[in-house]
């Protein structure tokens, strides 16, 4: 995942701890989302210990929910800039009787035994809100099958004088850790938050250690924060990854600059990984420990530095997908250790590879913000081709023009391109990239690219076609056919990858390699009278 594909656009953005010495500011659905930096808070100083903002949105629908319809609906509040904003996903509420809703933010750290522990949104309460638990341990779990079923023992009620504090005693029979949201009782469609107040947002999580244990559930709605059972229970939990393959293939790797980056761990504001010079692999890369709630499940990624460009790990190679580890209920844990990408030996060059696009351009047409607005010209049009190869270079035609990434018209007449360049040994086999006609991001939305595997071993590799438009996601070990019997044979055929390998298995219980398919692409079976199943194995 380069950063051309973690830009952020609209109001999908990653959260991040920063510190308070700002304004700012609360944006949403009551402006259009007009800009991040539209409406300033008012910083109202110290509350209870901790700094308080608040902004009052006013003259709205009375008792409207307006975040009850869309995901794009609600609050959110921000730096000045969509690269900060909390909580994670919009902020939804319900305006009071007069069709106001003043908003809360806490920014920092804040050390009280309540959830979250950082950047906290809250409200005032509108007094025509109800609220209730349901969740892994409530009855039915998860309002039922449809949703809509409640918990008469799970039901909350307004403190006296709290101005926004509700709280539940519920017995939980079984010692464990479960998993559990706040909502309006017996919908989903109207307000329901877990581990922040954003809305839809991840669960929160309660541990119990004895049978029917009581626990008080507190939800403070003007202070951002809910408890279950008094402080959460924690685990230390430590990272780490190998960057032998990245030390090896990518010279402007600067080993100073790995960290970890993470939903839970520091608001995806990085951490720094540190390996060990006395160790037998000085390319494994580790971080602290993290003091984490139990059963809290973590979005995370590594990054480094090369050439001052952020570089981000992608989860089996695919770009966007961040890794993931649920907090055990343990004192402490270390997590295995993965490769950079998720890649093994094989899965980077053993020589230096000539690679070969070829795109056909047939009925091709440039499309922005979702329109058809370019039909492709054979005559003035160019052809570009832009990725993680490339560092994604901007999209514009004389930066792409000067990194010749223009694809030539092969052959001549023809409404075929081809674009070859070498890939030196040590270069991950996995491509991510895109075409352009002249220039722009307009082959298909933000984010939408091609995906492929450099697959041969020999120096040389052409790339299967691509058809414009057409955006492919290629299988790393996959396309298992089997074909009609010929001369006493049964031919077999797959997608070749250097470790990959054949199995095959009488009775899908005990398996076997078959001989001589490691790397290869196909092979010929003979024509027996018992059964033969057939699998691709990838160590």
């Amino acid at each position: 995942m380069k950063p051309k594909l973690l830009a952020v656009a609209g109001i999908a953005v990653l959260s991040a701890f920063i510190s308070h010495a700002q304004p700012y500011y609360v944006v949403g659905s009551y402006n259009s989302w007009a800009n991040p930096s539209d409406t300033a808070m008012t910083d109202n100083g110290p509350v209870n210990g901790v700094e308080q903002y608040s902004y009052q949105v006013t003259g709205q629908t009375p008792n409207a929910y307006p975040g009850a319809s869309s995901g794009t609906d609600g609050f959110k509040v921000t730096d000045g800039t969509w690269n900060n904003a909390w909580p994670g996903n919009n902020l939804f509420l319900k305006y009071d009787n007069n069709g106001n809703a003043t908003i809360y933010f806490y920014p920092g750290n804040i050390s009280d035994g309540w959830v979250p522990v950082a950047n906290r949104v809250g409200y005032a309460d509108p007094g025509n809100m109800t609220w209730e638990i349901t969740g892994d341990f409530t009855t039915p779990a998860w309002g039922g099958g449809d949703g809509t079923q409640s918990d008469p023992n799970a039901q909350m009620t307004l403190e006296a004088g709290s101005n926004g504090v509700y709280t539940n005693i519920y017995v939980i029979a079984v010692p464990g850790t479960y998993n559990f949201k706040f909502r309006t009782p017996g919908t989903w469609s109207e307000v329901n938050f877990g581990s922040d107040f954003g809305n839809g947002g991840g669960n929160a999580v309660v541990t119990t250690t004895t049978s029917n244990q009581v626990v008080l559930f507190q939800l403070d709605l003007p202070n951002g924060r809910w408890q279950a059972g008094g402080p959460p229970v924690y685990c230390d939990v430590q990272f780490s990854v190998d960057m032998s393959l990245v030390a090896q293939s990518d010279p402007g790797f600067d080993p100073t600059s790995v960290t970890i980056n993470g939903d839970a761990l520091n608001g995806w504001g990085g951490t720094a990984c540190t390996n060990d010079p006395a160790a037998a692999n000085t390319n494994v890369y580790t971080s602290p420990y993290f003091h984490l709630q139990v059963g809290t499940a973590v979005q995370y990624q590594f990054r480094y530095l090369s050439d001052g460009q952020t570089q981000y790990d992608a989860k089996g190679g695919v770009s966007g997908v961040n890794r993931t580890f649920t907090v055990p209920n343990v004192a402490s844990t270390n997590v295995p250790t993965v490769f950079w990408d998720d890649a093994l030996p094989a899965d980077v060059l053993n020589v230096d590879t000539t690679v070969t696009f070829t795109l056909n351009m047939t009925n091709a047409v440039g499309v922005t913000n979702g329109v058809p607005e370019h039909v492709f010209d054979p005559a003035n049009d160019y052809v570009f081709v832009n990725g993680d190869f490339a560092g994604w270079l901007s999209w514009d035609p004389i930066t792409l023009f000067g990194a010749g990434l223009e694809l030539e018209n092969n052959p001549p007449g023809s409404e075929l391109y081809t674009y070859t360049v070498t890939f030196p040994a040590g270069h991950t086999r996995a491509l991510t990239y895109k075409y352009s006609i002249n220039g722009n991001d307009d082959e298909a939305g933000f984010a939408q690219n091609h995906f492929r595997y450099i697959r041969s071993t020999n120096g040389v590799y052409n790339l299967p076609m691509d058809t414009f438009g057409v955006m492919y996601n290629e299988p790393k070990v996959g396309g298992l056919t089997i074909g009609n019997p010929s001369g006493g044979m049964v031919p077999i055929n797959w997608l070749s990858y250097p470790n990959v390998n054949l199995q095959m298995s009488a009775d899908l219980t005990t398996w076997q390699d078959v001989p001589n398919t490691v790397g290869g692409s196909s092979t010929n079976w003979p024509v027996g009278s018992g059964n033969a199943f057939f699998r691709l194995i990838q160590p």
